[in-house]
């Protein structure tokens, strides 16, 4: 009997120093998984770019409530070059147009805000309809954006190809001030509602919004784009600019991650997005749209 008791001694010290340690292993284990902090890369769009401003917003939300996650926006070219990094595993994070061919390890988390098509013209250029741009310079956005890509089959679809006019590849910001001084005819840019440059332009020069119309036709080819308007006076309501509800086209904003990503990370980027939608409204505007 003593000796089974010995053995029994012997036999349960090692276990109960064991179980100390696992349960010492796993409470430093908890601790720096809860320290820890995770460093994200989100790519965007250009500096001046709604995507930027929607991406520091969105990261800034995001640390405020969630303070082990670090979000860094980074400038790209735009919607293509952004899917192409994150099937490529060079950022964790992207905003896309819906349109946007998707990339095998990409996986789209949230819709973010509508973007709509702005087909800007002067006034006493005889410009009323996309048609009417045969023969003018046309500022569009530099090649790799998602703008760029969505203007070659909307103005086909008006009867235009590449040698009916001549397009400018130009950054937003240039773009506008190219058709202020008219140097262009016309501007064509995908983007939300509220554009300061647009809202702009439209207060202090002769320019306009043209309309885009047969929206059951362009989807047998844009399939992606959803018929909407810009509302009377969403530009300025004492103008107001435009001056009635005008008819255009638009696609949506998408987050996306590389399907790598952490679906914990993943899930609380998406709680955060959706619960503290409001304070990402105050940090940029265009979020509520």
């Amino acid at each position: 009997m003593a000796k089974t008791v010995s053995l029994q001694s012997r036999l349960t010290v090692p276990v109960i120093v064991l179980s100390v340690l696992g349960a010492i292993a796993f409470a430093i284990l908890s601790v720096r998984e809860r320290n820890r902090v995770y460093t994200l890369t989100l790519a965007t769009g250009s500096a001046s770019g709604q995507y930027y401003a929607f991406g520091q917003a969105f990261a800034k939300v995001v640390a405020n409530h969630e303070p082990n996650i670090e979000i860094k926006v980074l400038e790209t070219d735009g919607s293509q070059q952004n899917m192409r990094r994150v099937g490529d595993q060079l950022v964790d994070l992207a905003i896309v147009q819906s349109d946007t061919r998707a990339a095998l390890d990409a996986r789209a988390i949230a819709l973010l805000f509508p973007e709509i098509f702005h087909v800007m013209a002067v006034k006493d250029g005889d410009v009323n309809s996309i048609a009417d741009l045969r023969g003018r310079r046309i500022a569009v956005m530099p090649e790799g954006s998602g703008s760029y890509a969505l203007f070659w089959p909307l103005i086909n679809h008006y009867g235009l190809g590449a040698t009916d006019f001549e397009a400018v590849p130009l950054p937003p910001d240039e773009a506008m001030a190219a058709l202020r001084s008219r140097q262009v005819d016309a501007l064509f840019r995908v983007i939300a509602l509220g554009n300061d440059n647009i809202a702009n332009a439209l207060r202090s020069d002769d320019i306009k919004l043209l309309p885009i119309d047969q929206v059951e036709a362009l989807q047998l080819t844009l399939p992606f784009v959803e018929a909407t308007t810009i509302p009377k006076g969403a530009y300025d309501g004492g103008l107001p600019m435009p001056a009635e509800d005008l008819p255009v086209v638009a696609v949506n904003a998408l987050l996306v991650a590389n399907e790598n990503l952490d679906p914990k990370l993943v899930s609380t980027l998406t709680r955060v997005l959706f619960d503290f939608r409001t304070e990402l409204v105050n940090e940029y505007a265009g979020a509520a749209i």
